[in-house]
């Protein structure tokens, strides 16, 4: 089977961490035996101002993922001029298709990830092209019901035009529903798996008991919080332990967190 996945954000050498679940997706997919292309059209935020690839469309092997990337750099503003935003990522998206079709690729599927903008554009782009398409959606601001009146009917433009719609949580689910009226079911799939287990607080006090908290050490992610959390509930115990593993921007001050 080959793949397309087209991401709304993904790393970049000013931002490596961005969209890195995305990439490690595909990875993945690729090392189970799937031909993976990548197609990146998202823009480059300040890190990337001077990217010295900006504006050409450049093609890197990496892992077995066939990755095409056209950006241009946000210029501080297009993220809060959401149409503009749109119509230049959806510009960027068919120049970029039509260049990979001449080299002769062909896909199956298409996986868009998040609506805004990648999964509205790649919807225009499965009806003009008629390729099946599967959208999965993170959205924080999907959750939070922080989108614009435009933004619900890009949305609700999306579902109804994609063959299958993800959540990757029941509570996003709820509030796409709540938000916006649909005529399809949407799918949960959570990013990695459901909890495997539940701390018993009758556990011996000679065994030892480790939480795992992975990912990027951004504000987002509120580790500052779960630490704050785990202190509540675990004071005065010492053979339940919190590890962080993960980098980023708040990678000193959660140290000094945890060393506190």
């Amino acid at each position: 089977m080959n793949l397309l996945i087209i991401p709304s954000w993904y790393p970049s050498k000013g931002n490596p961490g961005n969209g890195i679940f995305f990439r490690e997706q595909a990875v993945a997919l690729s090392k189970a035996g799937y031909r993976v292309t990548v197609i990146d059209v998202s823009f480059h935020g300040r890190t990337d101002t001077f990217n010295p690839n900006n504006f050409k469309f450049t093609y890197l092997n990496d892992e077995g993922v066939h990755t095409y990337t056209l950006k241009i750099p946000s210029f501080y503003i297009l993220s809060r001029m959401s149409k503009v935003y749109v119509a230049i990522y959806k510009s960027l998206l068919f120049r970029a298709i039509k260049k990979v079709f001449r080299k002769g690729e062909k896909f199956d599927v298409i996986h868009a990830h998040s609506f805004y903008p990648a999964g509205y554009c790649a919807g225009i782009l499965a009806q003009k092209y008629n390729i099946p398409l599967v959208v999965t959606e993170h959205s924080s601001a999907v959750l939070n019901y922080d989108l614009s009146a435009n933004a619900k009917k890009q949305l609700a433009f999306t579902i109804e035009n994609c063959h299958e719609f993800i959540c990757v949580s029941e509570a996003l689910k709820n509030s796409i529903q709540s938000q916006i009226t649909l005529n399809k079911d949407l799918r949960v799939i959570p990013n990695m798996y459901a909890p495997i287990f539940n701390y018993n607080e009758t556990i011996s006090d000679s065994k030892e008991f480790i939480f795992l908290s992975v990912g990027n050490l951004i504000e987002s992610k509120r580790h500052l919080f779960t630490i704050h959390c785990f202190e509540k509930a675990f004071e005065g115990n010492k053979n339940v332990k919190l590890q962080i593993a993960g980098n980023g921007p708040l990678y000193h001050s959660i140290k000094m967190e945890l060393e506190n």
